[in-house]
């Protein structure tokens, strides 16, 4: 599972250049109220999906699959979950099967686009200086008004050991360059969240390299750095 979730998560670094351009990529809400992430990479479809409904918010399943001719096919770690889906309308139905203890369990699957894929300089995968853990920063849109969602995963000892799903928006400076984002959290109802906000800094846009905070409640900060990976030396 670590190996499998780390490696869909790098997938990020790679995001299409003309990604916006599919109309796969977007934020989709599910037919169980599920927040599903689907983001076109340069070697596949990667997809997160969590629960930010109820109080047993979480990460559900990370999937990786391919999208083709209006046709979606996706799966995660052995097997446990296989979504396939067809677009049309801007609307996404098919099956998910998923699988446990008792045996394998089909449901009808429908998904409706609720924002889509706007793209940034910014947009990629960010590893926090010093840790394992990492920041998949993408930018969508609903009209003109734009919203970043930014997953976050942190890994310990092979182990997936933090995680969170940030929303929010971003200043620019129109003196400096200066590119802020500050982000809620969607699943600050969930048991041991990783903060309740998230701020993060660029020098300028199409920058490599970010400071951010993380934020809990009560006004415990968490500083660091990141560094944005690149797509070049991801296997």
């Amino acid at each position: 599972m670590f190996k499998f979730l780390l490696k869909t998560l790098l997938l990020l670094a790679t995001l299409a250049a003309a990604a916006h351009a599919d109309a796969v990529n977007g934020v989709w809400i599910t037919n169980t109220n599920d927040t599903l992430i689907l983001l076109e990479t340069q070697k596949g479809v990667v997809g997160l999906d969590f629960n930010t409904q109820n109080s047993s918010q979480k990460l559900r399943y990370a999937l990786q699959g391919a999208y083709a001719n209006g046709q979606l096919s996706m799966q995660s770690p052995s097997g446990n979950a296989v979504l396939t889906a067809t677009l049309a309308d801007s609307v996404l139905l098919g099956s998910l099967t998923l699988t446990d203890a008792s045996g394998a369990h089909t449901s009808d699957f429908k998904a409706t686009l609720a924002m889509a894929y706007a793209g940034s300089g910014e947009d990629g995968l960010w590893q926090i200086d010093g840790k394992t853990a990492y920041l998949a920063y993408a930018t969508f849109a609903i009209g003109s008004v734009k919203t970043v969602m930014v997953p976050y995963l942190a890994f310990e000892n092979n182990q997936l050991v933090d995680y969170d799903l940030y929303s929010g928006s971003i200043v620019t400076n129109p003196r400096t360059g200066v590119v802020s984002y500050v982000g809620a959290s969607l699943l600050d109802k969930r048991s041991g969240s990783a903060a309740g906000g998230l701020g993060l800094v660029f020098p300028s846009a199409n920058a490599a390299t970010a400071s951010g905070a993380f934020t809990q409640d009560g006004g415990t900060t968490a500083k660091f750095t990141a560094t944005k990976l690149d797509p070049a030396t991801q296997p």
